[in-house]
């Protein structure tokens, strides 16, 4: 299609919901073709995981950044659609802005989904079976990705540096379906004598099928001065809220009032917010990137790590660690 005289000029984007496998390739061509159209935009929209290689996500990201510095006016978007829900951009202007909860320190979470019919099932191989360069695949990649791209949005100055994680897996395919992690960040915000420690885990052990049991995510990200609070089930709304708390002050606040929103699977009414906002970009509009080549960068960073310590049962250092 971009060489196709006829379709190739007038694309203004492409949606990239191919294996995960085949997105470094795909992305490669589009940000060349990005970089050739100079002023003309060309928005590219990448489900997630960006890859499942920490040095192809690293390369796209690299891609993306230098398009962007000779001036290149497309959008590069990640589907990670619960980034771009209201409660996830209040957060991020909580944490970036500073003043409420300072300098963070701690971050927990927790995310559980309803899905080992999925990972149990030999037949979808795409889900639980390794491509090549991957020591693993199942759980972490299929669906740690929504928190830890959660995580990387909201708190955008922390950098990944160690992990160490154990998984278990599937008698039946061999995916892994738990896990927990210690991550080791660098705030390039915060004092840089002090780490950040976080502690992520996840299963998809939870009793129920598909959409319409769903996911139970919590998330805490604890700072110098104060907390946000972000906890829920995704199909009740009414289960949760974003809560932030301080030093300074005994109540509570709730700076988007009640309601839990996380990931976008509604099939009714104009799709996710995510795909929206690609819309947007594709007619000229102001738009809001809720996870970016960073964003994806980061979140293959840690897994890549996971992975490679779960199998070394050794705390293994990130690669990559210092882009920015």
């Amino acid at each position: 299609l971009l060489k196709d005289a006829d379709v190739g000029p007038h694309l203004d984007g492409v949606i990239v919901a191919t294996p995960h496998s085949t997105h470094f390739a795909i992305g490669r061509v589009l940000l060349e073709e990005a970089s050739q159209r100079h002023q003309l935009p060309l928005h590219i929209f990448m489900e997630k995981p960006m890859t499942t290689d920490v040095s192809q996500a690293h390369a796209i990201y690299q891609l993306v950044r230098e398009y962007q510095e000779m001036g290149g006016k497309g959008y590069f978007f990640v589907n990670h659609s619960a980034n771009y829900r209201r409660q996830a951009m209040k957060a991020r202007e909580i944490v970036t802005e500073g003043s409420l909860i300072g300098e963070i320190r701690h971050v927990s979470a927790f995310f559980a989904s309803p899905l080992m019919s999925i990972f149990d099932n030999p037949t979808n191989k795409g889900w639980n079976e390794p491509s090549e360069g991957m020591l693993g695949n199942g759980f972490g990649w299929g669906q740690a990705t929504h928190l830890l791209g959660w995580i990387h949005q909201i708190c955008p100055t922390l950098s990944p540096e160690k992990v160490f994680c154990a998984m278990n897996y599937s008698d039946a395919t061999g995916a892994d379906v738990s896990h927990a992690a210690a991550i080791i960040c660098h705030d390039s915000k915060g004092d840089k004598e002090k780490e950040v420690v976080m502690s992520v885990s996840g299963t998809t052990l939870l009793p129920g099928v598909g959409h319409s049991t769903g996911k139970q995510v919590q998330i805490r990200i604890f700072g110098s001065k104060g907390a946000i609070t972000y906890c829920g089930d995704d199909c009740v709304r009414e289960s949760g809220r974003l809560d932030l708390s301080t030093f300074d002050s005994n109540e509570v606040q709730h700076p988007c009032g009640n309601g839990f929103d996380f990931e976008n699977v509604d099939a009714a009414g104009t799709g996710p917010e995510s795909l929206r906002n690609f819309i947007r970009a594709c007619r000229g509009e102001d738009v809001f990137v809720g996870a970016d080549a960073l964003v994806g960068l980061r979140t293959v960073q840690v897994l890549d790590a996971m992975y490679r310590s779960n199998v070394s049962r050794q705390c293994e250092q990130v690669l990559f660690a210092n882009a920015k």
